[in-house]
């Protein structure tokens, strides 16, 4: 008799297991129990400007169980590690992670919780940032006429608010004897490898290298860096470098 008894209570532990587990709730949980909100939304590439991504679970989730892992493929987050950030999800259930990008293009924001991993995902378009000043800088302040003498040129472009421009905007430099008022301004030596454009990078500097490859003179020479953004304000900054003969 305590041999049947014994059965009979397994089989009825075994029914109730049955009856509350549901495979198919935990080994195949449903994508709509973690969404995510702007789908599509633009952004400054000004690396300060955030845009909000938000992520809401399933109020069914345990306290223990609301942590949201976010990711993108272009920018980094607020308090973020590398291309992800975790955050806690609110009483609302809603999690909220801040993107920001100095580099233009679309980042793509996935989201994931208790293994779930949302269906959809944002996409964040981050539009250019253009500068509002510059500044030129030289290495030294005098230069001798020689072939091979090189002067590295800087300059450095700036956002009000303590934003930063776009990574990539192009600036074009040239150096020039003194203004003539009778006529326009004469290109003096030339750039290494006749290049006399560069890109900014991440922090708005962008360097260029110059030789004013042995000409006849003696005296201060103009140099200007120049923005060139089409359909923008492009500042102009400029200093002088002396140049000697030898």
């Amino acid at each position: 008799m305590k041999i049947h008894r014994s059965l009979l209570l397994g089989l009825l532990l075994c029914m109730v297991i049955t009856t509350c587990y549901r495979a198919d709730k935990y080994n195949n949980p449903d994508p709509s129990l973690l969404t995510l909100d702007n789908i599509t939304v633009s952004g400054a590439a000004d690396g300060s400007t955030p845009t909000e991504i938000k992520a809401h679970i399933s109020s069914d989730a345990t306290r223990a169980k609301r942590t949201v892992v976010f990711k993108t493929t272009l920018g980094s987050f607020k308090e973020g590690k590398g291309d992800s950030v975790l955050r806690e999800a609110s009483d609302n259930f809603t999690a909220t992670a801040e993107l920001t990008s100095t580099t233009v293009g679309t980042a793509i924001v996935s989201a994931k919780a208790y293994g779930i991993t949302a269906k959809d995902k944002a996409l964040v378009s981050f539009q250019r940032a253009y500068p509002n000043s510059i500044t030129v800088t030289v290495d030294s302040f005098a230069i001798s006429n020689r072939i091979n003498s090189e002067l590295i040129i800087t300059a450095t472009v700036k956002l009000d608010n303590g934003r930063k421009p776009s990574v990539g905007t192009p600036i074009i430099f040239n150096v020039y004897y003194p203004s003539n008022p009778a006529g326009p301004l004469t290109l003096a030596g030339a750039f290494v490898n006749n290049i006399r454009q560069a890109s900014s990078d991440a922090n708005g500097i962008a360097r260029i290298r110059y030789s004013p490859g042995g000409v006849n003179y003696q005296g201060d020479l103009t140099i200007t860096a120049t923005t060139a953004n089409p359909g923008a304000p492009d500042p102009t900054a400029s200093t002088t470098v002396f140049l000697y003969k030898r």
